[in-house]
């Protein structure tokens, strides 16, 4: 009884080592993991893709496996709002990429794309396509893979004074006038300053200096910009020139200028 227990215990000791072999020499045949490529975006210039300009990105493209690779090859599938952009290459190579890298070992690639000029402010897609291959002659095999980064895309700050709104005013007599300012960006615009004056002092406004402010215009919007002005009793009729300022915040707080002009007749109509 004594000598059949102990030949059980040493089969049982024998099987559990043998097991325990087999799994070691599992996980160092290189068939865990063997190929793996990971692909990171590590920058952006701008940070922030601007409408109507190019945008580049930098991957860093790292063998995390435990095969070396080679025939690595990166391609950007750009769509909507971003596109190829001309004497650019969206598919970009390299040969070989040792196993179990570490950052400062990656390869580095470099991609520009263009971004259309009516993007709307927001968050898009962008897919990297990676192909390589794994193994020697005939026992070699090529794996994909599809990673989705995200880009940001600011909004594009633009605003114009579409209209005023009548072209002539009586002399020394209070009339109203009317300016209309658009937003005819894709981004909000903050902390507007609008502003006018005639050169020649015979326009001025009354009840008001010449100054308004506009805290917020969202993308497509418009605003009025009310005065009461009059002409100078003495003014020779004629058409006189005013000069139109407006100043906005963009999305990043820089403040942005545009000049314009405009011309109103004073004189009212003849007898």
């Amino acid at each position: 009884m004594r000598k059949f227990s102990l030949i059980t215990f040493l089969l049982l000791v024998s099987t559990f080592l043998c097991l325990g072999v087999g799994t070691a020499l599992g996980a160092s045949n290189g068939n865990i993991d063997s190929s793996a490529v990971q692909v990171n975006v590590t920058n952006q210039n701008p940070d922030t893709a601007r409408p109507g300009e190019p945008v580049e990105l930098t991957l860093s493209v790292q063998n995390v496996g435990n095969a070396d690779l080679k025939d690595i090859k990166v391609k950007l599938n750009p769509e909507y709002p971003f596109s190829k952009l001309s004497g650019e290459d969206l598919e970009k190579s390299i040969s070989y990429l040792n196993a179990r890298q570490d950052d400062d070992d990656a390869g580095v690639l470099k991609f520009k794309l263009m971004t259309d000029a009516n993007a709307s402010e927001g968050t898009y897609n962008l897919d990297i396509v990676t192909t390589y291959k794994s193994g020697s002659g005939s026992s070699a095999t090529t794996y994909t893979t599809t990673k989705t980064v995200q880009l940001e895309v600011q909004g594009k700050e633009y605003a114009q004074v579409v209209t005023i709104s009548k072209a002539d005013i009586d002399i020394a007599k209070e009339e109203p006038l009317e300016f209309i300012v658009t937003n005819t960006g894709t981004s909000p615009l903050k902390n507007l300053v609008f502003s006018w004056n005639d050169p020649k002092g015979v326009v001025l406004p009354v009840y008001s200096d010449n100054t308004k402010h506009i805290k917020y215009l969202d993308a497509g919007q418009s605003v009025k910009v009310d005065y009461t002005v009059m002409a100078d009793v003495s003014a020779t009729p004629g058409l006189y020139t005013l000069n139109v300022n407006l100043s906005y915040e963009d999305a990043d707080s820089n403040s942005k200028n545009i000049q314009t002009t405009a011309g109103l007749f004073v004189g009212g109509a003849t007898d």
